[in-house]
């Protein structure tokens, strides 16, 4: 049987499993044209039509990025606010940098402090094999490929910055320092 990222499979993670329990918490369908959406804002950026695009076209360009800073709210809101990411960040052909592994805020108590991914919730590889306009990366992997290069400058200098302590590994630590450079180097939305 072949499956796409909009079918809910929890097996993993203790059910549901009938076909009727999911029906009942399932709220989005899978549109099969939607994987070959491009970003109209990719075909300007590589002037290119529709016709001409024959590869992922998030791999033959310098990439844009979107990053995803957690609240410290529960789990439905990080959930709905990451769905409207994954859309912006389709939406506009950026990069999609997933926040690094934390606590979430009322799963803490009931898993015994284990910190999550958005990983743990959505499978990402399927996402970026199935969607050929969106391309999502870890926090780790974006400090490693553009922080750590000199790519990313100081918005007050033009200088290079890197991450406090060169760190590109932030699960499960104090995350103020890592939001504070990215905002000190990246355009934000505030």
């Amino acid at each position: 049987m072949s499956y796409s990222h909009a079918e809910l499979n929890c097996s993993r993670h203790g059910g549901p499993y009938s076909e009727e329990e999911v029906s009942e918490i399932v709220y989005w369908r899978d549109i099969p044209s939607d994987a070959f959406f491009v970003s109209p804002f990719y075909l300007k950026d590589n002037k290119k039509s529709f016709e001409e695009i024959s590869i992922p076209p998030m791999s033959n360009r310098k990439p844009k990025y979107l990053t995803f800073e957690m609240d410290g709210s529960g789990w439905n809101n990080i959930r709905m606010g990451f769905e409207n990411l994954i859309l912006l960040a389709h939406a506009m052909a950026r990069t999609l940098v997933l926040p690094p592994k934390r606590q979430i805020f009322h799963m803490a108590d009931k898993s015994a402090g284990r910190v999550f991914s958005l990983d743990d919730f959505y499978d990402i590889d399927v996402i970026n094999k199935e969607q050929m306009g969106l391309n999502i990366i870890t926090m780790e992997e974006f400090l490693k490929r553009e922080a750590l290069s000199g790519n990313l400058k100081s918005l007050e200098t033009g200088e290079s910055a890197y991450p406090p302590s060169n760190r590109t590994q932030w699960d499960n630590q104090r995350l103020n320092p890592l939001w504070n450079y990215l905002r000190r180097v990246t355009k934000s939305f505030e």
